[in-house]
């Protein structure tokens, strides 16, 4: 136990190199103490601190020990995404496609990484009008609009800046695997919410809130 904490404060609390190195350490005393579904652990909880740079080098470990687990080369996919790292996600996706071609991440996180790309190269102005008629409540969604940007809040969770990747849909800044897409009526009215996961999977909220 207080081996695995050594390399778990390496990573939270030094660097990744550290982490590696401590990790290196511990597996030539313990072999048998770190497996690729210990090192699973690991990575998905320095993910939760966002720590992607060392879950990046964890992942890559599990590779080298396994390299052909599709969930593996998913989960390193979307670090180098968080990362902006932008070809090297791309490329963990295609190789969880080449060994597993219905990896649902993987099918969504090519394209979707490809417009994270085509984002850098090019800017999207959304009117002012347009952003006011988006902020509201939406059920546990709340939409803010402050100082000409949209701010988005899930109750009990951190507070996102939104960027526009078109004029209804928006990334979160420092959270991309997750988008919003407002929707509107056949009058123009924005009724709901949808919640788009680079998982593949969505979700709706209608708004509850009367606009002005």
């Amino acid at each position: 136990r207080l081996a695995r904490l050594s390399v778990e404060k390496a990573f939270l609390n030094e660097s990744s190199e550290a982490g590696m190195k401590k990790l290196g350490e511990v597996t030539e005393q313990h072999p048998d103490l770190f497996k690729v579904g210990d090192l699973g652990e690991l990575a998905q909880a320095l993910v939760t601190r966002k720590k992607h740079e060392e879950a990046a080098a964890v992942f890559t470990r599990m590779l080298e020990m396994a390299p052909k687990l599709v969930s593996t080369w998913e989960g390193l996919g979307l670090v180098e995404m968080e990362r902006r790292r932008f070809p090297e996600s791309i490329q963990a996706f295609e190789k969880a496609l080449q060994i597993r071609s219905n990896s649902s991440m993987a099918k969504t996180g090519v394209p979707w990484v490809k417009e994270l790309i085509a984002l850098e190269n090019r800017s999207v102005s959304v009117s002012p009008e347009l952003l006011k008629m988006y902020a509201g409540d939406y059920g546990p969604r709340k939409i803010v609009l402050r100082e000409g940007s949209l701010y988005y809040q899930r109750d009990g969770r951190p507070e996102y800046c939104l960027l526009a990747l078109s004029q209804n849909t928006f990334l979160l800044e420092g959270y991309l695997r997750f988008r919003l897409r407002f929707i509107t009526d056949i009058e123009g009215q924005v009724t709901k919410i949808s919640g788009m996961y680079i998982e593949g999977r969505t979700d709706e909220n209608e708004r509850t809130d009367i606009p002005e």
